[in-house]
Formats: C-alpha cells, structure tokens, sequence
C-alpha cells in the first residue's frame, strides 16, 4: 500500500487523466475512422451513380456509353477498382480490372447508398456499393422520349480496396496515440510539480510541529498564506497545545502542592524525633512522642492514599459496580466511625429521607465520598451545630443534600472548591488534615457511577448536593 500522499494524490489524477485521455483518443478514432468510411462510400456511389447513368436505351437497344480515360482507376492494375453491370439479373458490363471469369458478390450486396466489406476480386479486404437503376430513355437527337420497349431493371455493384483508407486509419491513430502518450507524461510531469508545491504547507507545518517540545509549546502560526483546508488542523493543533500547556502547568503545580503538604507533616516528624534524641527521656515522653509522630504518619498516610484514589480516577482505572444502595444507611455507618470526633464538638447529624428509596451506585466508591463530605462537615461546621442530610427523588434521580452552617465561604470561593490542594486559609492550618482534594475526588467518583456534585451558600449554610440514579422513584411520607 502507498502510504506517501504526494505519490498517492500523483497516481490517482495521472491514473484518471490516462483513462481520460484514452477514452478520448478511442472517441477520436471512431469518429475519423466513421468520417473517413463514410467519405469513401459517398466516392463509391458517385461513382456508381455515374456508371448507371452511362447505361442508355434507344428504341429498344441499350448501350453503355463509357470513356476508359475517364474512370483510370477501373483499368488493370496491382490496386485496381471494380465495376459490374446486371440488367435483368445478367452481367452486362464488367470493368476493365475483372477478368473474363470474375464476377463481384451481387447477391451480399443487400444495401443501397451505404457501402459494406467486402473481399475483392485480388483477395484484398475493400469496401463494395450497390445501385439500383433503370437504362435512360433517349432519342436519336438526345431527348428523352416516351418508353415504347419495356426497361430492364439495372444494378450496378462499385468495389475498391481500403488500402489508402486503411493507411490514413493508422497514421490518425499513431498521432492520436502518440499526442494522448505526451499529454499524459506532460501531464505528470506538471503534476509532480504542482503536487510538491501543492504539499509543501504540510511539510512546513510538520516541521514546525516537530520543533515542539514540553518547554515550549508555542502556539503554530495561523496566517493567511496558510492554506483554507490546513487552517482547520492547525487550530485544532493550538487548542491542543493550551490544552497540553495546561496540563503540564496543572502537573508542575500538582508536584509542588504535593511536596508542600508532605513537607509540613514531614518536618514535624522529624522536629519530634530529634527533641526526643537530644537527651534521654523516661518512657511516657518516649510514649507521647511516638503517638505524636502516628498521628502525623497516619496525615501523610491519608493524603498519599487520597492522591493515588485520585490519580486512579482521573486515570481511568476505576469502574463502578451498579448496584442498589440505601443512601441513608451508607451515610449512618459513616457517620458511626465518627462519632466520637463529633462529640468533641458536639456536632449531630439528621437524616431526612422517604423510605424504600435506593440509589443505584458502587458502595465503595460511595463510601469514599461519604467519608470525605463528613470529614470536611466535622471540620469546619460551627460548633454545637447539626449537620443535615436531605434525601430525595427528582426526575428519576436520587438528589442528596449535606449542609451545615458556619462557613467562612464566598460565592467568589466556590469554583475553586473543586481544584486540587485549594483551601480558604492561606496559611494552611489544616495542613496534612484536608489538602484541598477531598471535594475534586468526591466529583470524580459520582461522575463515574452516573452523578454530578455541586456546591452552593444559602446565607451562613454550606450546601453539597450530589445526584445518582434512583432504584425506585416511589416516594412514600417523609421520615426523621
């Protein structure tokens, strides 16, 4: 398989205008040869015109008044031609060129005024014509006069070789041939031509693509002696270079939140180790320096696990099960882990939903999202406050709500909320706690099985508001 455009585009036009010109160099030859064929029947039948007319009768006797010097081309000779004179069915007259036995075909000639092939007399391929007539009527002074004697019925057969016809055939067709051959190598020729240039954009534009690289993804130039169907690409390429340009600016900032948030507990880590070297402690120090450096190991191990379940779903590897779930159950036994961190704060949750609804989801995937909107509600909700989950069927979704008050949000804030490693404070206070992906992983993880998140502010109330499909859309009374 030709696998160059240039070579493909060359064959193909050249492939075409061969065809092309082949058929018009066969329509040429046909209507020469239909010409040239019907030009030599016309001479013929003159001819035989002329010979029928030759034939005369006066008082009953007929005679052919012929001049040999006339018709020189009827006399012997190596390309002679040929005439036959039948009145009443019998040879009348014969031309100077048949011998005494030879006779031309008159019964294969069936047509009138239209010549037909024949094979002549010396064996050589000619065309013959046939014309039927009667002798003429004169009188001795050369007027025509009323028929006294009845008039034989005359046929005049005129043959002669194609040679001459043949000959001029060929040289048509040698020149048609031969100017068809040279349109068609001029026309490749020009078509190499034409095609280099025709193509030299795209090389230009493959050479500019190859001087890219992740340093510098500068956008191609788009001008006007760009060609009208390369624009297209070459926009279509740009939109891709942002989009790469964004990613790799997204990855360099992603490797230098991670290396941020790492680095606090890290640091803390080793601040604690080396207060507890510097001198030797009794056990319980030893103790309280050991959970310390847990608590912190458990953080790093947190967001480590947090960024890898990430990194799998926006990667692909994740699939989510479809199967029923009993929202407000999944939500309860979260919540039960927690409870003792809620007490703290004294912190409720409230669950309102109709019963018998399920949404159809991954319990695990499901989980994660769960455990991370109730780590953040734990966090930042006021304290002494309740959390309130609302549970409810729209459109054949099942639309859950989580709120709680005591936010420090602004509307400004919330299309942020979904980008990696981005908090409210600044200074991080939280850090190794929440590092600002819980709620981008959340999105993540709905999407796959079906859903959507948002996030919006009702006064002091933060609202997250996920939707999944419904099991059942039956929704009975309202219960607590």
């Amino acid at each position: 398989m030709i696998r160059s455009l240039r070579m493909r585009l060359f064959l193909g036009v050249t492939l075409v205008a061969a065809i092309a010109l082949a058929a018009l160099a066969v329509a040429v030859d046909r209507s020469v040869a239909r010409v040239l064929t019907d030009e030599f029947d016309r001479v013929l039948l003159q001819k035989a015109r002329a010979l029928s007319s030759m034939v005369e009768q006066q008082d009953g006797e007929v005679h052919f008044d012929f001049q040999r010097t006339d018709f020189p081309e009827f006399e012997a000779g190596p390309h002679p031609a040929y005439f036959q004179i039948w009145l009443d069915g019998n040879t009348y007259q014969r031309s100077p060129s048949l011998s005494e036995s030879g006779n031309l075909p008159l019964a294969d000639a069936t047509t009138l005024s239209h010549g037909l092939l024949a094979t002549l007399p010396d064996h050589l391929p000619g065309r013959m014509i046939r014309w039927e007539f009667q002798p003429f009527l004169e009188t001795a002074e050369g007027v025509p006069s009323p028929a006294t004697h009845p008039r034989p019925h005359g046929v005049v057969l005129v043959a002669q070789n194609t040679a001459g016809l043949d000959q001029t055939l060929a040289r048509v067709r040698f020149t048609v041939i031969t100017l068809c051959t040279a349109a068609t190598l001029f026309l490749g020729a020009a078509l190499l031509i034409v095609v280099r240039r025709t193509l030299a954009p795209v090389e230009t534009l493959a050479k500019q693509i190859a001087s890219l690289n992740e340093t510098g993804l500068h956008h191609l130039p788009v001008s006007d002696a760009l060609p009208t169907e390369l624009r297209p690409v070459a926009g279509r390429l740009n939109e891709l270079l942002d989009k790469l340009a964004a990613a790799f600016e997204r990855e360099r900032h992603f490797t230098a939140d991670v290396a941020h948030e790492l680095r606090t507990p890290l640091a803390g880590l080793l601040a604690t180790l080396e207060v507890c070297r510097s001198r030797p402690r009794d056990a319980a120090d030893y103790q309280a320096a050991i959970d310390k450096s847990l608590v912190m190991l458990y953080q790093m191990q947190a967001l480590v696990e947090r960024l890898l379940f990430l990194a799998r779903a926006e990667g692909g590897q994740l699939t989510a099960r479809q199967e029923p779930i009993d929202i407000a159950a999944l939500a309860l036994e979260c919540w039960s882990s927690r409870e003792s961190t809620a007490a703290l704060r004294k912190l409720s949750l409230s669950i309102e939903q109709p019963e018998g609804l399920q949404a159809v989801a991954d319990t695990q995937l499901l989980t994660v999202v769960f455990n991370n909107l109730l780590d953040n509600a734990l966090s930042y909700a006021a304290a002494n406050s309740s959390l309130r989950l609302h549970i409810s069927p729209v459109e054949g979704v099942l639309r859950v709500a989580l709120s709680n008050t005591g936010h420090v949000l602004t509307p400004a804030d919330l299309p942020h909320l979904f980008e990696r490693f981005w908090r409210k404070d600044a200074a991080r206070a939280h850090s190794g706690i929440h590092a600002g992906i819980g709620l981008g992983l959340c999105k993540r993880l709905l999407e796959l099985q079906g859903g959507t998140l948002l996030v919006r502010l009702d006064g002091d109330t933060y609202f997250v508001v996920f939707e999944l499909p419904a099991a059942t859309t039956e929704a009975p009374a309202m219960s607590a």
